[in-house]
C-alpha cells in the first residue's frame, strides 16, 4: 500500500475535523485532491499535468502553482 492510499483511509475518517492537509509528493494523488480540494498543501510532482484527468481540484492547484512560479 502506498502513502496516498493509506493516507486516504485515515483522512476520510477525520474529514469533518480537518482544516488543512500537509504532505510530501508521495501524497500527490487525484483521490486526495478530489476528497479535500483546496484544503491540501501538497507539493506537485515535477511532471504534474494541467489537464484534468479525473481531478478538477488537482488541475486547479497545479495551474495556480505554475502561474505563481512564472511570476517569480
Amino acid at each position: 500500500m502506498n502513502d496516498a492510499r493509506a493516507g486516504i483511509k485515515l483522512l476520510k475518517s477525520l474529514k469533518g475535523r480537518i482544516k488543512k492537509i500537509f504532505g510530501d509528493r508521495a501524497c500527490d494523488s487525484k483521490a486526495i485532491f478530489n476528497i479535500f480540494g483546496s484544503k491540501t498543501a501538497i507539493p506537485q510532482r515535477s511532471n504534474a499535468s494541467t489537464v484534468s484527468r479525473g481531478s478538477p481540484a488537482r488541475e486547479k492547484v497545479v495551474r495556480d502553482i505554475r502561474k505563481t512560479s512564472e511570476k517569480e
